[in-house]
């Protein structure tokens, strides 16, 4: 649950959700090969309130996509996801799963 945990009501995996920011701060998070029910999950995150930078890949593929929630106090910064702006609402970043490499930045 620290890592991902499987949101059944909407199919998604919530993505970092127990990860404090001291967690993230200086080289991250890193796992690969989480078991999920949607498949293995590669997960790196790593940053402090003014930048984050997430990169997911592996093959699940959850039906409902990814869900990101801002660790942080305060409101993200501007986001982009693999190069295209990204759209933060109430908090939480959706990401599909398009089984493609995803690389969240924030910030910066």
């Amino acid at each position: 649950d620290l890592f991902a945990y499987e949101d059944k009501a909407t199919d998604a995996l919530v993505l970092g959700a127990g990860m404090t920011a001291d967690w993230l701060a200086g080289q991250g998070v890193t796992v690969q090969g989480l078991r999920t029910p949607y498949g293995a999950l590669d997960l790196t995150m790593r940053g402090t309130a003014d930048r984050l930078s997430v990169h997911v890949g592996g093959a699940a593929r959850p039906p409902g996509g990814f869900v990101l929630r801002w660790p942080f106090a305060g409101l993200p910064p501007a986001t982009t996801i693999n190069g295209r702006p990204a759209r933060w609402q109430e908090g939480v970043l959706h990401l599909p799963a398009t089984g493609k490499p995803l690389r969240v930045e924030v910030g910066g």
